[in-house]
């Protein structure tokens, strides 16, 4: 017979700190993403003599491909199911644009709540490809 041991489960702020340590790496890439390009979007929106509202709205398409990137390389670096690594990634990228936004704007919009919701939809959308991608060699 087999003995079992009784083990405690601890966390400790080591253990936490370590946890978020592996997130931050992902977290920059989906941030240092979608802000160059908003930067560069705002470059050329500044430098144009019309003003379109196709450069206004692919400020939405980096916002999605940040989350992209961010739950995707989540899923690269953590595994597990795709969805939810993905999305558990790119949370803390839509917390910080939610709060980032909230600093320059004097309410809550709705571009607000699109932003939170493409950031979570998008990180998804790339933890599944990460766990769809194959690698051969």
């Amino acid at each position: 017979m087999s003995k079992i041991k009784n083990k405690k489960f601890s966390i400790n702020n080591s253990d936490i700190l370590n946890t978020l340590f592996k997130f931050l790496p992902c977290f920059l890439k989906g941030i240092l993403f979608t802000v160059s390009g908003i930067l560069v979007l705002s470059f050329a929106y500044y430098k144009m003599s019309e003003h379109s509202a196709v450069l206004f709205y692919s400020i939405y398409i980096f916002i999605a491909l940040g989350g992209f990137f961010c739950g995707n390389s989540t899923f690269k670096k953590f595994g597990g199911r795709g969805i939810i690594s993905g999305t558990s990634g790119s949370l803390p990228l839509a917390l910080a644009e939610v709060v980032i936004i909230l600093c320059f704007a004097e309410k809550i919009s709705a571009f607000l709540i699109i932003v939170f919701i493409i950031n979570l939809l998008t990180g998804a959308l790339g933890g599944i490809i990460g766990a769809n991608e194959k690698k051969r060699y």
